[in-house]
């Protein structure tokens, strides 16, 4: 999809928006491997492939990094760009504090879309701690870091994050070697998806956004791990 052409080809069919969901493949890419929960091991991926995901989450943390952290920051940050062809000019929610923000807040384009879930109200705040401080790293950034009480060096500390995390992904590319753009069905090939008919009727204003998530506290066991974070102001 984001290779050459992948994204073009969905936007010349008319597809308005293309969101990147699952940054960890489903709990694949965590230093801790696939959650097991009540439906036990669900993940289709094979020893091999957990085998290599073992080996880079061992080659991050040989540099101070957890694998699930490189995964999430790096899949946002390259998406907001690349998929911005099919994104969205919504509002960013970069923390600017009772305000119903625009993109023009953040250089003005489209962002591209990611879906990621969360299971506790700390690994939400934690995603948002992330999301944001990749808005403070684009044009216009620095100004809004500003505004929603974040550092004023917020922009210079947001690039120098990302090239780190470049980095570290490219050396994980490599480890995972063949295995790196695998893909599996999901759903499986028998699945039937049935759309909802829309409902009409008037549609609620959109909130305001609320002011800057607090430092969020180490989530155990959640696939949003911690983040080198920057205070509040």
């Amino acid at each position: 999809l984001a290779g050459a052409g992948g994204i073009q080809r969905l936007r010349n069919a008319g597809v308005s928006v293309v969101p990147n969901a699952s940054p960890l493949g489903m709990g694949l890419l965590r230093r801790q491997g696939v959650p097991v929960g009540a439906l036990g091991d669900f993940h289709p991926a094979s020893r091999e492939l957990r085998a290599a995901v073992r080996a880079a989450s061992d080659f991050c943390d040989r540099h101070g990094e957890k694998l699930e952290v490189i995964a999430i920051r790096y899949a946002l940050e390259t998406w907001i760009a690349v998929g911005a062809l099919c994104g969205s000019r919504g509002d960013p929610a970069s923390g600017v504090p009772w305000k119903q923000e625009s993109n023009d807040d953040v250089g003005g384009a489209k962002l591209g879309v990611s879906v990621i879930g969360v299971s506790t109200p700390s690994e939400l705040e934690k995603t948002m701690l992330v999301w944001r401080s990749i808005l403070d790293g684009l044009e216009g950034g620095e100004a809004t870091a500003v505004q929603a009480g974040r550092w004023y060096r917020a922009w210079e500390w947001s690039r120098n994050r990302r090239k780190a995390v470049q980095i570290l992904a490219e050396g994980v590319q490599e480890i995972l070697a063949d295995w790196f753009g695998y893909a599996w069905p999901s759903p499986g090939p028998l699945t039937v998806v049935k759309r909802r008919a829309a409902e009409k009727g008037t549609q609620d204003t959109p909130w305001l956004t609320p002011a800057a998530s607090p430092e969020a506290k180490p989530v155990q066991g959640g696939e949003v791990a911690e983040e080198k974070s920057l205070p509040l102001r």
